[in-house]
């Protein structure tokens, strides 16, 4: 999801590429948030990569126990755990390189627990400039209408 011109930039497709390349598998999740969730167990600790359309979240169980589970559709369903919430929207950072740097990391036994609790960008409801647009169409729409 960057720009074709964003040499820093990681396509969503390679960063998928490369943490199946570091051993995390792939998983539908049941729930509609998410359209797909890597997952990878290292020890006690399982971090998942979960995209959204909007974003990529973090899930992160530091002492796994208990909390995913599938279903018969093969389906993962996860509760418990730590979940950071990304957003593409006013991030200050490339989100895919951040969670491909994340992946690197806890492939290689690192603390990856500082990285992921930053959470990235705001939802575009949220945005003071997705407001000012909103705002400014209904004013006209409202005009033109009545």
């Amino acid at each position: 999801m960057t720009s074709k011109n964003d040499p820093t930039g990681i396509k969503t497709k390679d960063l998928i590429i490369k943490t199946v390349e570091l051993g995390f598998l792939y998983f539908k999740p049941k729930s509609s948030t998410w359209r797909s969730a890597f997952i990878k167990r290292r020890g006690n600790e399982i971090l998942c990569l979960l995209f959204r359309k909007n974003g990529l979240d973090f899930r992160y169980y530091e002492n796994y126990d208990h909390g995913i589970s599938l279903d018969e559709k093969k389906r993962i369903t996860m509760i418990g755990g730590n979940i950071f919430r990304n957003h593409y929207n006013e991030s200050k950072v490339i989100l895919n390189h951040k969670a491909l740097v994340i992946a690197e990391i806890f492939e290689r036994g690192g603390d990856i627990y500082q990285l992921i609790s930053k959470e990235e960008g705001i939802a575009y409801k949220n945005s003071i400039l997705y407001q000012g647009y909103k705002n400014l169409y209904k004013e006209t729409y409202k005009e033109k209408i009545f």
